[in-house]
């Protein structure tokens, strides 16, 4: 999956990531027409959030 980020850019957020599950993104530049890179980065996504149990109520 390709996702385009502008330069000046501090985060993106990947949609259509599955939880508790490592990734690799490789991040390459443009400059003209000259591609740069990769650098490479290893993620591993949040895990989905777990319910408290409700409290009983009288």
């Amino acid at each position: 999956q390709t996702l385009p980020v502008e330069g000046g850019s501090r985060s993106v957020t990947v949609p259509n990531l599955a939880p508790s599950r490592r990734y690799k993104f490789n991040l390459y530049g443009i400059s003209g027409r000259k591609r740069l890179g990769p650098v490479s980065a290893d993620a591993i996504t949040a895990p989905l959030p777990t319910e408290a149990p409700a409290q009983p109520s009288l």
